[in-house]
């Protein structure tokens, strides 16, 4: 019927499901354990850098997290849209066969 956009619901949901998946993946615990002072690493620069660093990772392994999820949601939502749509146009067939 779409085409090049012809999409199956249940794929889409599939494919929702295969991003929860990531997501319970995602392990942060690397991130959370280093602890950036100038007594761990000798060097207050370096601990700086390093703190600097880990804090922009946690804020990026966030937003992906976020953004994953936002895309999980997007693909169920299109799934119960693309159904809701061929229950119409089936019903709209059904309708005009009479």
């Amino acid at each position: 019927m779409w085409g090049v956009l012809d999409a199956e619901p249940d794929e889409l949901n599939k494919a929702a499901g295969h991003l929860g998946d990531i997501l319970t993946k995602l392990d942060h615990s690397p991130l959370a354990g280093i602890v950036a002072t100038a007594d761990v690493y000798g060097d207050p620069g370096l601990a700086s850098t390093l703190g600097e660093f880990t804090g922009l990772a946690r804020v990026a392994a966030r937003l992906l997290q976020e953004r994953v999820g936002l895309t999980g949601t997007a693909l169920r939502d299109t799934a119960t849209l693309f159904q809701g749509t061929e229950l119409d146009n089936e019903a709209a067939i059904r309708r005009a066969g009479r």
